[in-house]
Order: structure tokens, then C-alpha cells, then sequence
């Protein structure tokens, strides 16, 4: 009769730890959708907290455009006028480059590229040094292929 109950003894003790594997394998599912959740809602966070600052940085960059354009131009051809044309045109790309998603900045951008035609139709654009959807955008606004050997 002992050997009868160190045999329901024994499957009782299998069935218990057979319930405790399945109740800490199911504790640590939830744990791991737990933290799968929380890793999702922090990315999220991360992801508004960057759009934020491109968005910022692109306000930034705005502004200094303004501030340049709104200098005395130099003589047309000189070398300070080609330098601040030139700082016009790398202003506008950065801010394309932060926010080229986003329709009301590209369409500054467009504003800004539309301020320097004469100069992209004379100068052109040195093309593997800008942005290839950049490039694209200001060809469309200059109705020009700026990337033509000048």
C-alpha cells in the first residue's frame, strides 16, 4: 500500500509542477507582451519627440533663410552674392531633408528654390552632392535639368 501512495503522490506532485510550468510559461507570455506593448507605446514617444525637433530645426533653419534673404544682395556675379545664394540653396535642402514628408514644407521649399532660378538656371547644381529628391524638386521648380554640365 505505501508503494499506492508514493505512486498518487508522485503524480500528484508531476500534475502540480506541471501546473506551475504552465502557469509561469502563461506569466511570462504576459510579461513579454507587457514589455512588447510598453517597447511600442515608447517608440511611438520616440518617434513624435524626433518629429518635434526636425520640425523645430526646420523653423530654426527657416528663420536664418529669411534673415539671409533679407540682407542687401551683393552685385550680381560677385563672389559674396554666389556664397549667399549658395547658403539660400543649403538652407533650403536641409530643411527639405528634415521634412520632405511633410506637404507644407516642401511647398516652403518650393517658395524658397523659386527665389533662386536665375542662379540654379546659371550655376546649376553639382547633383551628386545634393539630395536626389531634392535635385528632382528644384529641376521641377526651375523647369530645368540643373544636373547638365555648365
Amino acid at each position: 500500500m505505501s508503494s499506492v501512495k508514493f505512486q498518487s503522490a508522485a503524480n500528484l506532485a508531476t500534475v502540480l509542477v506541471a501546473i506551475l510550468a504552465v502557469g509561469s510559461f502563461g506569466y511570462g507570455c504576459y510579461q513579454f507582451r507587457k514589455t512588447q506593448n510598453g517597447a511600442r507605446q515608447l517608440q511611438v514617444l520616440q518617434e513624435q519627440v524626433f518629429d518635434q525637433e526636425r520640425d523645430s530645426k526646420a523653423v530654426e533653419l527657416t528663420v536664418k533663410y529669411n534673415e539671409l534673404m533679407s540682407q542687401a544682395r551683393s552685385g550680381p556675379g560677385s563672389e559674396k552674392e554666389f556664397w549667399r545664394e549658395n547658403l539660400g540653396l543649403t538652407i533650403a535642402e536641409s530643411i527639405f531633408r528634415l521634412r520632405k514628408n511633410d506637404f507644407g514644407w516642401r511647398e516652403t521649399v518650393m517658395w524658397m528654390l523659386s527665389n533662386h532660378v536665375a542662379h540654379l538656371k546659371q550655376t546649376g547644381l553639382n547633383c551628386p552632392t545634393y539630395d536626389a529628391d531634392f535635385v528632382q524638386l528644384a529641376n521641377s521648380v526651375t523647369h530645368t535639368d540643373l544636373c547638365r554640365p555648365h
